[in-house]
């Protein structure tokens, strides 16, 4: 096993560096829905920030923007304004819009459509400022049109409350293509959060997500199951424990069982090792089935709240690899270095040397008395 090895493991791992900001995130696949008529599926990810060497990872598979209004009766117009809202083609949309502006805005590939939203508030609470931007109204919803023919409908959920910390947040509803069809979102919410337990398509449940919601900082997945009651069900399930979090794929395949990734945070890094569990086969000589796995090691380091290093490890390599960042103000230097392992047979034979020289000392000392 060569070095091209270790870089291809690396230059693949689910652990993803951003090589401007130093943000590093846990990103693992899960599969594509929709695409068949437009063109443009939307891409489903299981992942979490990690910050540094002391937090395990929340894990989350679709985000939230969040929305807020401005003026009202005694201003000359009604305003939304959208931050960070999740687009089926992978980015996010901030944009606002009023009442004097037609209602929408147009972006790159789309427009953003409020006139629901918009006239819906301007008529209940058309008398008070303070109700227009500030109180909860059932069932208020904008559009974002697409130029591949995708519409998005989205809810704008919450109140804004003075004093909150967090603005009151906009969950996707819909996803249709131009033909009709598309996806409905089932969504949770708690402890002013949001999680999706159920995606549904034209003929039924294409996605389930189970959640625990007793940790009051953020709810932990528990299980994901993509494709459900069907032979391309791809299913994640996550066990938590005080220093480590351990998430298990399984999906059909002819040759793999299941893939495990364990996350467990140090003193001043955190290590994932990911396992592959090859189905196991009869062998020749005894009854039983013998099982193979092989498995990655990586570790990671932080120099403040940016990432630091980068280290990998396979099990038939006698070297590791290691990406190192230097962060510095408008540059960033990226350097890739290889070091040899200390041998295990080297590790051996000393042990086995200090051994008997400790026999043989302690023979001389009887001979002595």
């Amino acid at each position: 096993m060569d070095i091209a090895e270790l870089k291809l493991a690396l230059d693949n791992s689910c652990l993803e560096i951003d090589k401007f900001s130093g943000n590093c995130q846990i990103k693992l696949p899960m599969g594509e829905l929709l695409g068949q008529i437009n063109g443009v599926p939307l891409k489903l990810e299981l992942k979490g920030q990690l910050h540094d060497s002391s937090k395990l990872p929340t894990l989350n598979f679709y985000d939230v923007g969040t929305w807020r209004m401005s003026g009202g009766s005694s201003y000359d117009k009604y305003e939304i304004h959208v931050s960070d809202v999740p687009l089926v083609n992978g980015s996010s949309m901030s944009a606002n819009t009023d009442d004097k502006g037609s209602h929408s805005a147009v972006g790159p590939g789309y427009v953003f459509d409020a006139t629901r939203i918009l006239t819906m508030r301007k008529n209940a609470f058309k008398d008070t400022i303070y109700e227009f931007q500030q109180k909860p109204l059932k069932d208020q919803t904008f559009t974002v049109m697409h130029t591949t023919g995708i519409a998005e409908i989205f809810d704008c959920v919450g109140e804004r409350t003075k004093g909150a910390s967090e603005p009151p947040l906009v969950l996707t509803r819909e996803i249709l293509e131009s033909n009709g069809k598309g996806l409905k979102f089932t969504w949770h919410t708690e402890n002013g959060d949001a999680r999706i337990t159920e995606i549904q398509d034209s003929i039924g449940t294409v996605l389930t997500a189970r959640w625990d919601w007793s940790d009051k900082q953020a709810p932990k997945l528990s299980q994901l199951v993509l494709y459900p009651n069907s032979h391309e069900a791809v299913q994640y399930d996550c066990r938590y424990e005080d220093d480590a979090l351990e998430v298990s794929l399984t999906k059909q395949h002819p040759f793999l069982d299941k893939t495990v990734y364990r996350l467990e945070t140090g003193a001043d890094h955190i290590k994932m090792r990911t396992t592959t569990h090859f189905k196991k086969k009869n062998s020749d000589i005894q009854t039983s089935k013998i099982e193979f796995n092989r498995h990655i090691d990586e570790t990671l380091t932080w120099k403040g709240d940016k990432t630091k290093t980068h280290t990998i490890e396979l099990p038939d390599s006698t070297a590791r690899l290691t990406r190192t960042w230097n962060w510095q103000k408008n540059v960033t230097h990226i350097t890739l270095a290889s070091e040899q392992k200390p041998s295990t047979q080297t590790s051996e034979a000393k042990t086995t040397s200090q051994s008997r020289e400790r026999r043989d000392t302690r023979r001389r000392n009887l001979q002595t008395q």
